[in-house]
């Protein structure tokens, strides 16, 4: 009997060890190495002035996309009551890349089941842009972080995922190389990524300027 008992404790015991350096040791870590490297943070300050005006820009940019569904704001729920909130804009070396965290504020009212508790709830997600003289092209990299109550929660979450989870995604491209905090990441192939894209976009636009009959978009 005791001998029964030794052997399944060591058993139980073997057991633990191997779903220590299984999921345990392997998950810490993880947690460990998803920050962003001290000497690679980057510390880019843009003057006080450029800030707001390329603010008000992107602002208007938003705007636009909210009116027109586009990209992150494709949900019929965001439309002229829709407050556009810019909680973040990051900046390049040399100030012609931009990531930008965006929040909306909506009334939970828009809600098939509106939360009792809350009158507004908000989303957020993330957009990069180029500059491009007095304005910015912008494409949406997502995810989106969506229908919080609580805008100090949703900003956190946001600054956690790009601050310092963004890097541990996976993806053959390598598009998720660095986080947004990391002076590298204004060379990462995400940027040659989102440029091709956008021309994919305007070659299409062009196409159905020239042949609107071979182009069909459903309804929204």
């Amino acid at each position: 009997m005791k001998k029964i008992i030794v052997i399944i404790g060591v058993t139980f015991l073997f057991g633990l060890v191997i779903f220590y350096f299984t999921f345990i040791f392997g998950w810490m870590s993880f947690r460990r190495n998803k920050d962003t490297p001290e000497k690679y943070l980057s510390y880019i300050v843009v003057r006080k002035q450029v800030y707001t005006k390329d603010k008000a820009e992107i602002s208007k940019k938003f705007r636009y996309q909210v009116d027109k569904h586009i990209d992150f704001f494709y949900s019929e729920v965001f439309d002229d009551d829709t407050q556009i909130i810019i909680d973040t804009i990051l900046y390049s070396p040399d100030f012609n890349k931009v990531a930008i965290f965006v929040l909306t504020k909506n009334s939970t009212s828009k809600k098939l089941a509106p939360d009792v508790n809350s009158d507004w709830y908000y989303d957020g997600s993330c957009y990069l842009g180029t500059r491009q003289k007095d304005t910015f092209s912008l494409s949406w990299i997502g995810p989106s972080f969506d229908n919080s109550p609580d805008k100090t929660k949703l900003i956190d979450q946001v600054h956690e995922y790009y601050f310092r989870l963004y890097a541990t995604e996976k993806d053959p491209k390598d598009r998720y190389r660095y986080n947004l905090n990391d002076i590298r990441f204004w060379n990462a192939p995400i940027w040659k990524e989102q440029e091709d894209k956008k021309q994919r976009e305007k070659e299409f636009q062009e196409f159905k300027k020239k042949h609107p009959e071979d182009v069909y978009e459903p309804k929204q």
